[in-house]
């Protein structure tokens, strides 16, 4: 920005440097305008062009801790279990399952509506779609039997 605008408007280039970081970073003291209709325009194009940067870049940094966060988040949920599970914490995990929507009360819990169930816990999987998800397979389900196979196709 420095070199073009140094082109349009006939300044030093350490003066253009100077007004290319003070109107990248919008602090803009005023102390150095365009003064040609060329310098303008390209001064209204890198103005855009600069905000939309900074605030991409600032955006970026605001999102490191908030993404360092969900990774502590999701390690802690994932290593709550460990390598063993003990009686009250499959209780717990089968609640969760049948809360959402899985399963016949008092059964285990399957892989997938484990692997379910933690997608939902660390965020990954939102809640609402997998309500969606499983209306949706209870709609294929003709034969109400929990399984998607040929005699659902059948009997449509």
């Amino acid at each position: 920005g420095a070199v073009i605008y140094q082109q349009l408007e006939d300044h030093s280039v350490i003066d253009c440097i100077y007004w290319a970081c003070i109107t990248t970073t919008t602090i803009g003291y005023g102390d150095m305008v365009p003064k040609t209709s060329l310098g303008k325009m390209f001064a209204i194009f890198f103005c855009t062009v600069c905000t939309l940067l900074v605030g991409q870049v600032l955006g970026s940094i605001v999102q490191i801790p908030l993404d360092l966060r969900r990774e502590r988040m999701e390690r802690k949920i994932q290593e709550q279990l460990g390598d063993d599970l003990q009686e009250d914490e499959l209780v717990a995990l089968a609640a969760e399952v049948r809360r959402l929507g899985f399963g016949a009360a008092g059964a285990g819990v399957t892989r997938a509506e484990f692997a379910v169930a933690m997608l939902v816990s660390i965020g990954k999987l939102e809640e609402v779609d997998v309500q969606k998800a499983l209306k949706t397979f209870d709609k294929l389900d003709i034969e109400k039997d929990g399984v998607l196979d040929m005699k659902d196709l059948v009997h449509r």
